[in-house]
């Protein structure tokens, strides 16, 4: 089955350079990438290379041989390159992106959940999590439409919501330590002053 998703790599000349072909090859290279661009957009170009896949950015990747593709981008939370073309037959893409808080926000898994027809439109590889692969089980958000991918309810915020309550918490106290004397000397003033 891999050996005919390589060769229509191969013959649409989608993928570039020569294929990964283990788990640890691959993750090395993607971290490598990562260091040098946290998006894993633009980084193979400025290294001296991506492993196997020489120059080519990460889209185009041929990973069609890598077995276990689990945690490959676990906590690169700045990570947002489009993927959704590898062709991925790795039985094991538990939690692929979990964590990755910028993917999660820019794309949604409709392999998980394809409700939104209007983004999950067609057929798509099956993810038992929200978090799991395969790339090719997302699509990307439409431009201005990312907040449809964050109604689904999962795409992320777990991974962003204590962050952001601590914050709105701390936040609060401190309006609170800074407004409510003020408030409360403004209402006793006005009430003192009518008094008199």
């Amino acid at each position: 089955m891999f050996l005919r998703s390589f060769l229509v790599l191969a013959i649409l000349g989608l993928a570039h350079g020569d294929p990964f072909t283990s788990r640890d090859q691959l993750k090395t290279a993607v971290d490598n990438c990562l260091a040098v661009d946290p998006t894993g957009v633009s980084c193979c170009e400025r290294m001296e290379g991506c492993g196997p896949a020489g120059t080519t950015e990460m889209p185009g990747w041929n990973v069609v041989l890598v077995t276990d593709l689990s945690e490959l981008f676990k906590g690169a939370t700045a990570f947002e390159a489009d993927i959704t073309g590898w062709i991925v037959e790795a039985p094991n893409t538990t939690d692929m992106f979990y964590g990755a808080a910028a993917w999660l926000y820019h794309y949604l898994n409709c392999g998980y959940d394809s409700s939104d027809t209007y983004i999950c439109s067609g057929s798509f590889s099956g993810s038992e999590r929200p978090h799991d692969g395969p790339p090719n089980a997302w699509v990307k958000c439409p431009y201005g439409a990312e907040w449809r991918c964050r109604m689904g309810g999962y795409a992320g915020e777990e991974d962003l919501s204590e962050g952001i309550n601590s914050f709105g918490a701390i936040f609060g106290i401190v309006l609170a330590c800074l407004f409510f004397p003020m408030f409360f000397g403004f209402i006793c003033h006005a009430y003192c002053c009518k008094s008199r």
